[in-house]
């Protein structure tokens, strides 16, 4: 079964760039790129319906309007178990990788200004974390 990635950025370039990334990696993975909180709600209720829950949701820090801590207070509530729920970002101080940490974050991931980078690095350790659950969970 492909790994399955959620990706919420309202920068649609961010979403193609790793889309493309992933697709250059030759891993098998399911990739769905949403603009907004609302879209990647309204996914992941479908995709509960369907039992098949994202592995990993990657979720811009900057959002306009609900950010990655609604989300986060949401898949609680909802008592949607996803192993891996990153935030992506261009930086962030440490107070703020705390308090993501408090509402829910498993981790904060820097977004890579090189492409180069996408592919050599962050896919890589995307496909690490998911490949250890699949191996060990």
């Amino acid at each position: 079964m492909p790994a399955h990635i959620l990706q919420i950025d309202d920068n649609a370039a961010d979403i193609e760039l790793l889309r493309v990334a992933l697709e250059d990696s030759n891993w098998d993975v399911r990739f769905t790129g949403v603009a907004d909180v609302a879209q990647g709600r309204a996914y992941l209720v479908e995709q509960a319906a369907l039992k098949s829950l994202p592995n990993l949701i990657l979720v811009d820090q900057s959002l306009v309007g609900d950010g990655p801590d609604a989300l986060f207070a949401w898949l609680v509530a909802q008592e949607m178990a996803i192993p891996h729920r990153i935030v992506f970002t261009s930086g962030t101080s440490a107070r703020r990788r705390t308090d993501l940490e408090r509402s829910g974050s498993t981790g904060v991931y820097i977004k890579p200004t090189l492409y180069a980078d996408l592919v050599s690095v962050t896919v890589p350790k995307l496909r690490e974390l998911i490949d250890r659950d699949t191996v060990h969970g």
